[in-house]
């Protein structure tokens, strides 16, 4: 029975996937990775799913990767869960509609990039804070942020790794629209049940032409960020990163070169 995922088919066919770990903003860990992974497998292979919506609550959506995993290291092979979460996402062949508020940071914003439509409601804050944490991006986000917002705004984002609103996420192609919160859920729904009319299989291979180009390459540099990832965790500027966050300081990094 899923712990951190509330699951839901209705009559139409639209799966809504909703994140469900509000006491800890819906920060992702190993058994949270694992229900996601199970989740979209299965969605995937049951017929009666014709589109899936993502989604967390009108005032969180996900607050990245649980800090407790980086203190306690992490395990990047293939087999791992958040890599097979990766995967399932990255090869779902039926239509994905994630919508956020609140808070997606990290991995919450880095999904993103991997769903068809994206809805986010005005509170909703992104971030990329993987240089503050002294690591890399993960999902891909190296390879597909600068095709959408182009180079010098994607470094803006991942380099700095400011937040940033809903509205600069539009602007830059991550989002199709930015709704009131309390309107979020329904133009996402709304979204759901018109693509659940369509032809499935045209859904289906819809889809797959317009990732074609792109999919393997996807995958490939999802491993080349989790090499990267991994060896940045066993630095001493991770370190020095995890002491930061958990004294609730700025990190100093002045010493390293």
């Amino acid at each position: 029975m899923a712990t951190y995922l509330l699951i839901e088919l209705n009559a139409q066919g639209v799966l809504t996937l909703t994140l469900n770990r509000l006491d800890k903003l819906n920060a992702f860990n190993g058994a949270f990775y694992t229900e996601l992974a199970e989740a979209f497998r299965q969605a995937d292979n049951n017929p009666e799913v014709r589109v899936v919506i993502l989604r967390g609550s009108e005032s969180c959506f996900c607050a990245g990767n649980d800090m407790a995993d980086f203190m306690n290291g992490m395990d990047f092979s293939k087999d791992q869960p958040l890599v097979q979460y990766m995967l399932a996402l990255l090869h779902f062949s039926k239509p994905v509609i994630a919508a956020a508020a609140g808070p997606a940071v990290g991995i919450g914003t880095t999904m993103l990039m991997h769903c068809d439509l994206v809805y986010l409601a005005d509170n909703a804050v992104l971030r990329l804070p993987f240089t503050d944490l002294a690591a890399v991006p993960e999902y891909a986000a190296s390879l597909i942020l600068p095709r959408l917002a182009g180079h010098q705004r994607a470094a803006e984002l991942m380099l700095l790794a400011d937040k940033f609103d809903a509205q600069t996420a539009l602007e830059i192609g991550l989002a199709n629209k930015v709704l009131p919160a309390d309107e979020l859920f329904a133009m996402a729904e709304k979204s759901a049940l018109k693509l659940a009319t369509k032809a499935p299989a045209s859904l289906r291979n819809t889809k797959k032409l317009m990732k074609a180009e792109l999919i393997s390459k996807i995958e490939q540099v999802i491993h080349v960020e989790l090499e990267y990832f991994s060896a940045a965790l066993e630095s001493e500027e991770s370190k020095e990163a995890v002491s930061a966050f958990m004294q609730k300081r700025k990190p100093d990094f002045s010493r390293f070169n």
